[in-house]
Parts: C-alpha cells; sequence; structure tokens
C-alpha cells in the first residue's frame, strides 16, 4: 500500500483563501493523504469555511500562539510518514504529491519543489519562489525556506520538533527546512507544483526593502541558536564559522551599515564586512572559480564605492 502523506493546512486570519487551500489538498492525484487543517485562533469566518468540509478534513481548533505552535499541533494530529504543512494562502497543484513522491529516494529528509507567484486573486505574477539549489544548513545559513513547497519524512520531522513556539512564533518554516536538512539528504524537483500567493501581509516577501534585509540577517543569527542544540557533536561550529561560509549574509550587513548607518544594529565596518564577504565567497560550498570571482569583485564593488549598495536591496 502507498505511503500515507499528511497534508497540514496552517491558518490564521485567512478565511477568505483558506477553502482555496484545503481544495488544493483534497484534491490531490495521490489518494494515500489526510488533510489537517490547524486553525490558530482565527477571529474572522476561518472556523466557518473549516467546518464546511466535515469528516473529509481533520481540524484541530486552537487559540493562538504563532506558526511554531500551529505546526507542533498538527504535527502531533497526523499519522503520515510524510508531512507537508500548507501556509493557507498557499495552493498545491493536483499532481504535486504524486510527483515528490515518485521522485522520493531512501534517506531523504525532504523534497522541495517550486511555487509559481500568483497575487491577490491568483493571477500568475512571472516568477517562482524557492526550490532554488542550496547547500546544507550544517555548512551555513542557507535554506529554501518555503514548507508549503517540501515534503518532509516524519523521521526527520521527530528529530526536530516540538519548535520552539516562543522563538519561532513566525518563520518556522524557516527553522523547518534549515533543521531538517542535518538529518538526511535534501532533494529538488526542478518543477513548480503549487503556488505561492502574495497579498500584502507575506513575511520578508512585502515591506520596507531595507527592513526585509535586516530580518533575514536576524534569522540567520537566531537560526545557528537554534541548529546547534540538536547537533550535540558541534558540527555547526561557532556562529563565526557558519557566516564565515555565506557571501549573503555579509552582502546584507554590507547593505544595513551603507543605507542606514544611524541605526545599523551591529558592530560592524565597511571594511570589516567586505573582507568577510570576500573570504565567505571562496568558502561557499558548490560555486566554481568564476562565481567567486564575480562575488569577491562584487562585494569590493558594493562594499567600497559609494552609491553601490543601493541597487543591491532588491536582490538581497
Amino acid at each position: 500500500m502507498a505511503a500515507l502523506v499528511s497534508i497540514i493546512v496552517n491558518n490564521y486570519n485567512y478565511g477568505r483563501f483558506v477553502g482555496e487551500a484545503i481544495e488544493s489538498a483534497l484534491g490531490q492525484t495521490y489518494r494515500n493523504t489526510e488533510i489537517i487543517v490547524v486553525d490558530d485562533g482565527s477571529r474572522d469566518n476561518s472556523r466557518e469555511v473549516i467546518a464546511g468540509y466535515g469528516s473529509r478534513i481533520i481540524p484541530v481548533l486552537k487559540e493562538n500562539g504563532g506558526q511554531g505552535s500551529a505546526f507542533n499541533a498538527g504535527f502531533a494530529a497526523s499519522r503520515g510518514e510524510y508531512v507537508l504543512f500548507l501556509d493557507s494562502d498557499d495552493l498545491l497543484e493536483a499532481n504535486a504529491i504524486e510527483t515528490v513522491m515518485r521522485e522520493w529516494t531512501e534517506g531523504a529528509a525532504r523534497v522541495y519543489f517550486q511555487l509559481q507567484a500568483v497575487g491577490l486573486r491568483g493571477e500568475p505574477l512571472g516568477r517562482t519562489i524557492g526550490g532554488s539549489a542550496t547547500p546544507s544548513a550544517l555548512l551555513g545559513p542557507f535554506v529554501t525556506p518555503s514548507s508549503s513547497g517540501t515534503v518532509f519524512s516524519r523521521q526527520s520531522l521527530e528529530r526536530i520538533m516540538p519548535i520552539s513556539e516562543r522563538e519561532w512564533r513566525i518563520c518556522a518554516d524557516y527553522y523547518l527546512c534549515a533543521a531538517s536538512s542535518l538529518f538526511g539528504a535534501t532533494e529538488r524537483i526542478g518543477q513548480p507544483l503549487g503556488k505561492y500567493r502574495i497579498h500584502g501581509q507575506n513575511n520578508f516577501q512585502v515591506g520596507e526593502p531595507l527592513a526585509k534585509v535586516r530580518n533575514l540577517i536576524n534569522l540567520n543569527l537566531k537560526l545557528h541558536g537554534s541548529l546547534s542544540p540538536l547537533m550535540t557533536g558541534g558540527e555547526i561550529g561557532s556562529l563565526e564559522q557558519w557566516l564565515g561560509n555565506s557571501p549573503e549574509h555579509w552582502f546584507r550587513r554590507i547593505i544595513s551599515l551603507r543605507e542606514g548607518p544611524r541605526d545599523h544594529p551591529w558592530p560592524d565596518s565597511i571594511v570589516g564586512l567586505t573582507t568577510r564577504a570576500v573570504r565567505a565567497a571562496w568558502r561557499r560550498p558548490g560555486w566554481r572559480f568564476r562565481q567567486r570571482l564575480a562575488c569577491s569583485i562584487q562585494a569590493i564593488s558594493y562594499g567600497l564605492i559609494p552609491g553601490k549598495a543601493q541597487s543591491l536591496l532588491s536582490k538581497y
């Protein structure tokens, strides 16, 4: 018999979207699924929408506690050998689970895929979210963060859950995707198998550019603190060592200091950050010589030439 897959829809005040997310989960061509819908204390019409699905889903209704809390509650209610956490404003293509299960290889901790970016009413925006190839988080803050585009093995999730609900009230998917990569292989499917809805309230996809950059910097720092206790042998190393493989992190620090020197929250200097970015370019896993050289030149240019950092805001 085919393995059971749990699709856990997590929802908070997205009554206008949650029905579409549930329908996309129920409509999978892979039939051996259970659909768990966690409502995290919504105050809109979400629970009325959820109730309309009756016994076709497993509802978990709880007080508001954040995304990490919703993930924990959904996982505790699930039985699947494989698990996907679907944000209630996102959608799955009908063949998403079938495709992932066909491509799954023994020993994988997770398989992830691209999501097509769509607007408020589901209109295509002409780009994809996530799904780019990244090294293991064991080597640095390299994360493909969308849980809506990731199927996890239950075995890997049991190593990293329950999530700290205080630390990961938001962006718990960032933690899940990083932490799972410590306990098995990560496989990638290079095609969109779902839709990521951009509607003005998405974490890290909307907002003032400099604030987004700083949020990502803080997320990296917090992530190291959460991952380190999972590896009792110290495999991750110190924060400085871990960040030392990531030129992206140091580019963000350069941008933060150059674009907002008065409220830049870290004790950095442009020369120090540029040096770290260049060193990280030559340490980053998976890069070829030309990529390392180009990144080094870019770091020097954006770090030391006035007026250059602004154009990096959209990239990082």
